[in-house]
């Protein structure tokens, strides 16, 4: 089995903060502004536009973006 790639880390951490919440798509949605539909695609990896559409969505699930720098390791892990 192949490594998830950084898209498919990221749309299951969005997924994963809004299930955590009990927060359906058109919740997560409306509270950020980007429709239903915007948040599925984020979801499925399909589309990750940028880190300021990250940050509205995890923000309309409740949650805050921190990012860390840490030195290269052989792994990423992204955690909630």
């Amino acid at each position: 089995m192949a490594a998830m790639t950084l898209a498919e880390k990221i749309a299951g951490l969005i997924k994963e903060a809004r299930k955590r919440e009990g927060l359906t798509q058109s919740a997560v949605g409306d509270a950020s502004r980007l429709g239903q539909a915007q948040i599925a695609k984020m979801e499925s990896g399909e589309s990750l536009q940028n880190i300021d559409t990250l940050v509205k969505v995890l923000a309309g699930a409740g949650y805050e973006l921190r990012l860390t720098a840490v030195k290269k390791a052989t792994c990423i892990e992204l955690t909630l």
